[in-house]
């Protein structure tokens, strides 16, 4: 098994407030060069692993949301509630204070 399967293998069981802390682990990653746990990846490897946390947060998203759900929506550094109005192919159209806006799954969290 490669050490990109294992690591899709261990996204798949994470949550979607664990998925984003590992996707700003990897921003980090990129950036800084900071965390020891993704060090040894190239930077292609870890484009590969920024994607395969995106595929994963999309799919877990459209798993559990449903119109009428209450949601945030994870934005870097803050969470918005709000309601699920309609549910899309990529994205979800999202009642926040008042206003309606289309956002990815990979940014919702079930409230």
């Amino acid at each position: 098994m490669t050490k990109l399967s294992k690591i899709n293998d261990q996204l798949m069981g994470l949550s979607l407030t664990e998925l984003n802390q590992v996707l700003d682990m990897v921003y980090d990653v990129k950036t800084l060069k900071a965390k020891s746990e993704l060090m040894g990846l190239s930077l292609t490897e870890l484009n590969q692993v920024l994607d395969m946390v995106y595929d994963v947060k999309t799919l877990k998203a459209k798993s559990v949301l449903t119109v009428g759900a209450n949601v945030f929506v994870v934005q870097k550094t803050k969470k918005t509630p709000g309601v699920i109005e309609k549910i899309n192919k990529t994205k979800a159209l999202v009642k926040m204070r008042g206003t309606l806006y289309n956002v990815p799954f990979s940014m919702l969290e079930a409230a």
